[in-house]
């Protein structure tokens, strides 16, 4: 148990530890690349390549999960007893989960071709291909009641009080 605070004129968490012991616990992880290529090719005297191309990936989890803490009064009340005077993070567990993912991708081609007749005569030519996409995918996942700080999932609370939210465009 947690004091509140050692007098009812002060109000708000005074108690350091039950901070420290129960306020917000987050996991998370992310994960990021990002790589890119160029070639430049020579195919026959006065015809070049050239590819470029990029790719981007991030995928990132997250999931907050606040604790809700009871505060007692520091005194004892005339029966002995210290009194619930205050909650904390709510009156119930909660936990969000959130998972995004990002994905891009660039490809740059072009194929050159330059020649000269009799010294004095130039033809060049240029053929290219360009290719882009993206794509961003966002879940959430909320949900009120969780039975202990040690679990981790939204399955493991209630269904009342849950809430989803998900979008995604290319």
């Amino acid at each position: 148990r947690f004091a509140a605070y050692a007098y009812p004129s002060k109000g708000g968490n005074k108690n350091p530890v039950a901070i420290a012991k129960n306020g917000n616990q987050k996991k998370y992880k992310e994960y990021y690349v990002l790589a890119s290529a160029f070639a430049n090719v020579k195919i026959l005297e006065g015809l070049n390549a050239e590819v470029k191309g990029s790719v981007k990936y991030e995928d990132t989890q997250g999931k907050a999960l606040t604790i809700s803490t009871l505060g007692y009064d520091y005194h004892p009340n005339a029966d002995g007893e210290h009194a619930q005077v205050s909650i904390w993070n709510s009156t119930a567990n909660q936990l969000s989960v959130r998972n995004e993912k990002e994905v891009q991708y660039t490809l740059f081609a072009t194929l050159n071709y330059m020649a000269t007749f009799n010294k004095d005569h130039n033809i060049s030519a240029m053929a290219g291909y360009n290719q882009e996409y993206f794509r961003y995918d966002k879940l959430l996942g909320y949900r009120i009641g969780m039975p202990t700080s040690d679990m981790w999932e939204l399955d493991t609370s209630p269904s009342a009080g849950q809430l989803n939210v998900g979008n995604a465009y290319d």
